[in-house]
């Protein structure tokens, strides 16, 4: 029988700029399955070829779980995001996941909330809960409802903003999620044209009950 294995489009080494893991040396696993390409301008935005990453641009590679804690030993570093994409479309993410965490990784997993049976599925099989964490992504075409249904203790609720309905949905957020931990992440200026100091505005005059961060692995990489 072959070894699951999760289907990679980029990895890269940065600075984690959101959640409880802030301000941490990390390693990005970016999933070909997004839940935000068709409004995102994000993907289109990045150049050609980074220096920190593994590999570039959208060359797909398909990684067993023990690949993965290879590349984790590499740059001695112990926290994984799995994000800019849905990993837990991918089958295999039921057994690798819980394999990592389980060997005390810290394991972020950005996803759209929509695969709960699969999230509960992992769930049962981590021995060490708190070093699983879910970024649950909401935006203009995410049920607030149905996603929020994933979150657990460690959870927390992301809002990518790049224009005014974005900040409209982080606004719907906090009325009806105010009680979570949700943060709002402005893309950087250059790729979206819209600027952050109108997040912070907003946030401000609303008294919305959010935390802005700003993304610092995309200034890190140089986006352009």
């Amino acid at each position: 029988m072959s070894e699951p294995v999760l289907d990679i489009r980029r990895i890269y080494y940065t600075i984690e700029s959101e959640g409880i893991h802030a301000g941490k040396r990390s390693v990005f696993f970016e999933s070909p399955a997004c839940y935000v390409s068709d409004f995102c301008n994000l993907c289109k935005a990045y150049k050609e070829d980074f220096a920190t990453f593994i590999h570039t641009n959208s060359r797909k590679r398909m990684l067993t779980c023990e690949e993965i804690k290879s590349i984790m030993v590499q740059f001695g570093c112990a926290n994984i995001v799995f994000g800019c994409g849905e990993v837990l479309v991918e089958e295999a993410s039921e057994s690798i996941i819980p394999d990592l965490v389980n060997s005390f990784h810290n394991v972020t997993i950005e996803t759209s909330g929509t695969f709960l049976k699969k999230i509960k599925n992992i769930n049962k099989k981590i021995r060490h809960p708190g070093l699983l964490t879910y970024h649950v992504i909401m935006n203009r075409h995410v049920n607030i409802e149905k996603a929020s249904k994933c979150l657990g203790h460690n959870d927390q609720i992301k809002v990518i903003i790049q224009d005014l309905f974005d900040l409209k949905t982080l606004e719907k957020v906090c009325a009806a999620l105010g009680n979570a931990e949700i943060f709002a992440v402005p893309l950087p200026e250059k790729i979206t044209g819209f600027k952050e100091k109108i997040v912070f505005d907003y946030v401000l005059k609303n008294y919305l009950p959010c935390r802005v961060l700003i993304p610092q692995h995309m200034y890190i990489e140089d986006v352009e």
